[in-house]
């Protein structure tokens, strides 16, 4: 699946630069605060993939700068999608949607269309990876009918992949094959060479999948020979796991186990957590297959290790979104005490300012009778 958009993998970035332009827009307050966020955003999503941690931390500070202002909800709505794009890396899918529908939100409120597209294709993409490939579908087609409006074919390769890597899923081949198809002519016809690996390592898995070894080969050799003109590591990964599961097929068991062993390395690097742990479950059967058990054992350890990361990371992560919402509700609880204590303390006041105001009227009624009665008195006495 392809998420939007795909990020810098450039080797050329200055780090240290980089956070400290971040520093400066997250606490220069003579900045406009839409500059701000668009401008952590920009460079956040710079290093996304060599530094996630890092853009995840500005990015996170980013949207804690909402004001409620109109005018900043476009760059909010960017802010969750990098958000949700650094979480799906990590495998925290749970996550990574709460994100992706807050920028869907932004993304509906401002009325930008191509930008709700975007949202509900990562949204499908998040369903696809927790294997629910029909809700999946549903999203996809969506994205599809509000960028056919647009006639953005960049954009609508990347939705025919996805709806091809989702009929896939659920074997329907002869569907995949033709969004497959569909994708790969839009990239050819652009002169976009990722999108063009992208349409070949795709049908590379589609003919695995079906049996079809050699057509599988041909589609993942045409998707190698542009790869040096490509950058993306995350894709890169998936063909190494690809060519591993391919020469395993042929018997290539330590050719299979160099690709599985670069896969894993890579994917370790760049904390792509759930490839990972897919190059480290290949892996795992190349060494049972082998009876290889002291390697399988080593394998079977990491592997263990990566699991209970992936499951802490995720209960701690909901651990701290429920300890953020329990924050937020004593803090409403507190608020709603002063009003109570305001509204008693009002009470109070108007209470005595009642009783101040009866008595002082009374006091005016007991004197009026008293100086009727000393008048009557004296008139009566004028009288005798």
């Amino acid at each position: 699946m392809v998420t939007c958009v795909n990020a810098v993998y450039s080797d050329s970035l200055d780090f240290d630069k980089i956070k400290d332009s971040l520093n400066t827009l997250l606490n220069n307050k003579k900045i406009a605060l839409e500059l701000r966020i668009q401008g952590i955003n920009d460079l956040s999503y710079q290093i996304i993939n060599r530094r996630p941690d890092l853009a995840l931390e500005y990015v996170s500070k980013a949207v804690s700068l909402n004001s409620g202002e109109e005018q900043i909800k476009t760059q909010l709505s960017n802010s969750y999608t990098i958000l949700g794009i650094i979480y799906k890396n990590k495998g925290y899918r749970e996550l990574s949607v709460t994100n992706y529908l807050k920028a869907l939100n932004y993304a509906e409120e401002t009325g930008d269309s191509l930008r709700v597209s975007v949202c509900l294709n990562n949204i499908g993409v998040l369903y696809f990876m927790s294997g629910k490939e029909r809700e999946a579908i549903d999203y996809y087609r969506k994205s599809v009918n509000i960028e056919r409006q647009y006639s953005n074919q960049g954009q609508l390769s990347v939705r025919y992949y996805n709806l091809a890597e989702s009929f896939q899923k659920i074997g329907e081949y002869d569907s995949a094959f033709h969004y497959y198809v569909a994708s790969l002519e839009l990239e050819e016809l652009l002169n976009n060479n990722e999108g063009e690996m992208y349409g070949h390592y795709g049908l590379a898995t589609l003919f695995y999948d079906w049996g079809k070894l050699r057509k599988s080969e041909s589609h993942l050799k045409s998707a190698e020979l542009l790869m040096d003109s490509v950058q993306n590591i995350e894709l890169e990964c998936k063909m190494l796991i690809a060519k591993g599961d391919l020469t395993k097929i042929n018997g290539m068991l330590e050719e299979s186990t160099k690709n599985y062993e670069e896969a894993m390395k890579i994917a370790k690097e760049y904390e792509y957590l759930d490839l990972e742990i897919t190059a480290l479950e290949k892996l795992k059967d190349v060494y049972v297959e082998t009876k290889d058990r002291e390697n399988e054992s080593a394998i079977l350890n990491i592997l263990y290790a990566r699991q209970k990361e992936k499951s802490n990371d995720e209960i701690g992560n909901k651990i701290r979104s429920l300890e953020k919402l329990y924050g937020l509700e004593v803090k409403q609880r507190e608020i709603e005490g002063l009003k109570a204590k305001q509204e008693i303390q009002q009470l109070s006041i108007d209470h005595s300012r009642r009783l101040k105001n009866f008595l002082f009227l009374a006091m005016i009624m007991v004197i009026g009778i008293f100086a009727f009665n000393i008048y009557r008195l004296n008139k009566m006495r004028k009288n005798e």
